[in-house]
């Protein structure tokens, strides 16, 4: 029988096996529509460019002069002394301007010094401004802290996920479909779902709006430094300013910094990271269409022999592209990585690929230089815990795909809603539970677990076999696949999901899956299967360190924690941005990055 009629049968033989453990799996009509609708696909927008789909690094409106960019285009060969500390990519991310998106003290009304409110989100992001929107419809007033600051990241979303979410009107360009290419020798292949940019100022505007609706969500610019949560009592948070504020919960909306929370011992996260531009060019310049984007371009960013040797060489990356009339965004980006793929890096092989393409930025204008920095799996929040987390601080980021931004949205309603039945139904210092119920119940940790061990299997992959991951993962039937990314596939299915993709798969990739299996990733899989809550939610904030045997301000270590920053004896947690429970994950990536140079003897060799 041809091999590609096996396949097939194979493929019809998984199917069948969805459908019994589906039906055996005895969920509710409302679960299997989400498990079965091919429509229903949730990526994590945070991932900008992921092979799975994420944020994107696109059009800029009115960004300040200067800002724009971080310089010319690299050296062909980048070597380690040229390689800058990625903090400075970062900072600069994060220090754009738009001057089309209003201040959120234009439109909010103020939140005075002192004041007490039912709740306080720190954070103005996506996820912190979904969040107060959705508590403030429910009449809970809220007081929203944050760096009074733009969005700066663009995001890629399945348009269709958007579009469910009552956010279709903030997509700035829809195309009609999403390519891929898997391999030179297959050319660029249709997924068959459109694709969407979002509109960085259209989806603020709308959160905001939703925010401003019904007077309930006022707004103070600062940056949080201290919260204090005591059992009976008002939970109070101390901003940089001096300033205090009173609340029943805090909720910690703080992307990737994790200073506020206290999470979980274990390993540190794997990375993802993507370094784009957007360039003015005649359509017919460029071999790209207009209406379609291009999602992931496994093909070498420059030949075999020229990568040879290179100091990051076994890390494999890809290109992602957003072409619109007269403009295109291209981006490379590193999916997942133990080490994070420096932004240099990444910079000099996509001017390598576009130079071997036979397009030349030089002499074009530069409408935005992008760095997208995204922090993959790791420890998950202790749940439940005094205070809160929302969004990527909650990590709701999709460990093989970088997604956080439609799921977090996604979340914001059934979070709120069990949010005011904890204010209604729990005592104080326990008003969070319902929510990390929400939020990390049995079947969330089940999915995580098992998407953490997609993360891993694909960051140990060479480029070859992720080639051959990729073609598999896209050969998959829509519903399996297309839950996957949608962080919506019940936990039953992910059994035939695996089976599937150890059919479809060649020999090489069989065995990667086998050798996965039986690593600590496929260890915490397993343990994740049989996971069920704590009877008490109080448990997980009794473990308590001696205050005693801690000098204030000792630099934490990701073995240790320092009860300085954070007690929980007496039933009162204290947590201080300048003495975290954990390392921040800047200094993390950095150490990772500089451990494996130093293996490396300055640039050459692989690494691992």
């Amino acid at each position: 029988m041809p091999r590609h009629q096996m396949r097939r049968r194979a493929a019809a033989l998984a199917l069948a096996v969805t459908t019994i453990i589906m039906m055996s799996s005895r969920m509710t009509p409302t679960g299997l529509q989400a498990a079965t609708s091919a429509s229903t696909l949730r990526p994590r927008p945070d991932l900008r460019v992921a092979g799975f789909g994420r944020p994107l690094l696109a059009r800029t409106h009115q960004v300040r002069p200067g800002v724009a960019s971080m310089g010319h285009p690299p050296p062909r060969h980048v070597g380690v002394q040229a390689e800058r500390d990625d903090k400075e990519w970062i900072n600069f991310q994060e220090s754009k301007t738009f001057e089309d998106q209003p201040s959120l003290e234009s439109v909010l009304p103020a939140l005075d010094a002192g004041s007490t409110v039912d709740v306080i989100v720190v954070g103005a992001g996506p996820a912190g401004l979904a969040l107060a929107g959705e508590l403030g419809r429910r009449g809970v007033t809220v007081g929203l802290v944050g760096p009074d600051v733009p969005f700066t990241n663009n995001y890629g979303v399945w348009a269709d996920e958007f579009e469910e979410l009552g956010l279709g009107h903030t997509l700035e360009a829809v195309y009609q479909d999403a390519l891929v290419l898997v391999s030179e020798e297959r050319g660029m292949e249709p997924v068959g779902r459109r694709y969407g940019r979002v509109g960085r100022k259209e989806l603020r505007d709308e959160l905001l709006a939703r925010c401003a609706a019904n007077g309930n969500v006022r707004f103070l610019d600062g940056m949080v430094e201290t919260v204090e949560a005591k059992d009976g009592s008002l939970q109070t948070i101390a901003t940089s300013e001096g300033v205090s504020l009173h609340a029943n919960l805090v909720v910690m909306s703080t992307g990737h910094n994790r200073e506020l929370l206290e999470y979980e011992k274990g390993d540190a996260p794997l990375w993802q990271t993507a370094y784009g531009i957007e360039i003015e060019i005649p359509d017919g310049e460029h071999p790209w269409e207009v209406d379609k984007a291009v999602f992931m371009d496994l093909s070498p960013p420059e030949a075999e022999e020229e990568e040879a040797g290179k100091a990051w060489a076994d890390v494999p990356s890809f290109l992602y592209v957003l072409p619109s009339p007269g403009r295109v965004f291209v981006e490379e980006t590193c999916l997942v990585s133990k080490t994070q793929l420096p932004f240099d890096e990444l910079k000099r092989r996509l001017y390598r690929r576009l130079e071997r393409m036979g397009l030349s930025v030089e002499g074009r204008k530069i409408v935005e230089e992008e760095a997208s920095w995204i922090p993959l799996g790791g420890t998950l929040p202790k749940a439940p815990q005094p205070v809160l987390g929302f969004g990527a601080a909650a990590g709701l980021v999709h460990p093989a795909s970088g997604y956080s931004i439609v799921h977090s949205l996604g979340l914001a309603g059934p979070t709120a809603e069990a949010i005011v039945q904890g204010l209604a139904d729990q005592p104080a210092g326990r008003h969070a539970d319902p929510a990390w119920s929400v939020l990390w119940g049995a079947e969330s940790r089940r999915k995580m677990a098992f998407y953490q061990f997609g993360s891993e299997l694909i960051a140990s992959l060479p480029t070859e076999n992720l080639q051959e991951f990729m073609r598999v993962f896209y050969a998959l039937p829509p519903v399996l696949w297309e839950g996957f990314l949608s962080h919506r596939l019940p936990s039953p299915m992910l059994i035939p999901f695996a089976l599937t993709t150890f059919v479809l798969g060649n020999n090489d990739l069989r065995m990667d899956l086998l050798r996965q299996l039986f690593s600590p990733a496929g260890l915490k899989m397993f343990q994740a299967a049989t996971y069920s809550p704590p009877a008490e939610a109080a448990e997980a904030a009794t473990e308590a360190t001696p205050h005693s045997d801690t000098v204030e301000g000792a630099s934490p270590s990701s073995s240790s924690q320092s009860p300085s920053s954070s007690l929980t004896r007496a039933g009162m947690t204290v947590m201080r941005r300048s003495a975290p429970l954990q390392e921040p994950l800047d200094v993390v990536f950095r150490r990772g990055q500089m451990a494996r140079l130093s293996r490396m003897g300055g640039g050459g060799g692989s690494g691992g």
